[in-house]
């Protein structure tokens, strides 16, 4: 006879006996819910921050380019040394801080300023000790040991100085003669002071006393600029016509070529030679914002600006739309006054 499985014994709760575990989730639910939206919280948060440090990184970077522009005489990034110092105190602490500074320098070394320049190495380093902009070592030809960037301009920007201070005639140019008649530029941007070398190049000066004199300049308007290193005027076509042939043709006469033995440092004007011409264009002339050394065979320097270098600066700094260097807003000349020598 076959034999049956006793039936398994069933035990049911009631309402009243709960298990340990129904108990402590009853118990600790509360405690556990907030936890629960604790950690949530710290995982959200934490991601957010991330997120939010990631795009603080990437705006200063933004920051940064954007004052930036390649250099026409080396093609390196540089920008104006006022505003990049500006910005190196805004973005302290930033991923694109150091490099501010580091900018800044370069930027002041390639206007020829090596004195400025050291000064912000040696901030760029006593900010940033730990960088690896500071602490990372490279081997640079000439050197013994390797060194780190800061080191490397360090050694180039003192061996500059250095150098200056011993050949200070290589890097300024004489001063006016005595009594040298003086024009006032005014433009609507301000007034610029320059005094003529009447001495080194009296035909050149001659005949800007000349058109000075006329009114020849009278409503044209600045038909280039290159930040921080040009402005451009004097074409008597600007007063009006298509802007992007402004400066094309100027006068309708050339001077001849005069060897002033003057450089074209920062704080001076020429008069402009054209491609093809022999000798510079009768009326169109130019200021230097920064040294431009590159036009001293192929230009005449004539002039000394005595006031309104900082006029002249902003002129160079005018929005233009590239590659047309004229400025969007037209700056026009109103006049220009001959003055008696100082």
């Amino acid at each position: 006879m076959a034999k049956h499985k006793a039936p398994t014994e069933v035990t049911l709760v009631g309402p009243e006996e709960k298990s340990a575990l129904a108990e402590f989730v009853e118990r600790h639910w509360p405690k556990a819910a907030v936890l629960a939206v604790l950690v949530t919280a710290v995982i959200l948060f934490t991601s957010y921050r991330r997120q939010q440090a990631q795009q603080e990184t990437d705006q200063s970077w933004s920051t940064l380019v954007e004052a930036l522009s390649p250099s026409q005489l080396t093609g390196r990034l540089v920008g104006d040394p006022e505003e990049l110092d500006k910005l190196a105190q805004q973005l302290q602490g930033t991923h694109a801080g150091p490099w501010a500074l580091f900018l800044e320098a370069e930027s002041l070394y390639e206007q020829e300023r090596a004195e400025e320049a050291a000064r912000v190495i040696e901030r760029l380093v006593a900010a940033y000790p730990d960088h690896a902009l500071v602490k990372q070592k490279f081997p640079f030809e000439g050197s013994v040991t390797d060194l780190s960037l800061p080191e490397r301009l360090r050694k180039v920007y003192d061996a500059e100085i250095t150098w200056r201070a011993a050949h200070p005639g290589l890097y300024v140019n004489p001063e006016p003669p005595a009594g040298a008649p003086r024009v006032r530029i005014r433009t609507d941007k301000g007034d610029v002071v320059v005094a003529l070398y009447t001495d080194r190049a009296p035909k050149t000066s001659e005949n800007f006393l000349k058109l000075a004199g006329e009114g020849y300049y009278d409503g044209t308007h600045v038909h280039r600029v290159a930040p921080n290193l040009l402005v451009e005027a004097g074409d008597p076509a600007s007063r009006e016509g298509d802007s992007e042939t402004w400066g094309e043709v100027g006068a309708d006469y050339t001077l001849e070529k005069e060897d002033t033995g003057l450089s074209n440092f920062a704080g001076y004007m020429g008069m402009v030679t054209l491609e093809g011409q022999e000798g510079p264009n009768g009326s169109l002339f130019y200021w230097t914002a920064g040294p431009l050394h590159m036009l001293n065979r192929q230009n005449v320097v004539f002039a000394k600006v005595l006031e309104g270098q900082d006029v002249v600066k902003a002129i160079s700094e005018a929005a233009t739309e590239p590659p047309i260097p004229v400025p969007l807003e037209p700056i026009t000349i109103l006049g220009t006054d001959v003055l008696p020598g100082a």
